[in-house]
């Protein structure tokens, strides 16, 4: 099984299913590592949390990235989900 994660589920064990979050801008980052989660839904939130905190970063870092995104992938590579990475507000004279 390697490094697959469990949980447990309604009295028996089920694997938990590895997602993939790339970070695609003018350039592209894969993620080569991914995580376990439960289900698509929690990578949803953990892309959207993701996206935040890069979103934060780059206003602290006065970054202005266009058309950045992450594309979640599933264990057989497929994009299953593609999160906006908010743009930072820009700060009004």
């Amino acid at each position: 099984m390697g490094d697959r994660a469990f949980f447990v589920g309604t009295g028996r064990e089920q694997l938990m299913p590895r997602f993939f979050f790339d970070v695609v801008s003018d350039k592209r980052d894969d993620d080569v590592g991914g995580l376990n989660l439960p289900d698509l839904a929690s990578a949803r939130r953990e892309a959207a949390r993701s996206a935040e905190i890069l979103a934060r970063e780059d206003l602290a870092q006065g970054i202005l990235a266009s058309e950045r995104h992450i594309e979640i992938r599933d264990e057989t590579g497929l994009m299953v989900e593609v999160v906006t990475i908010p743009q930072p507000a820009k700060e009004v004279p």
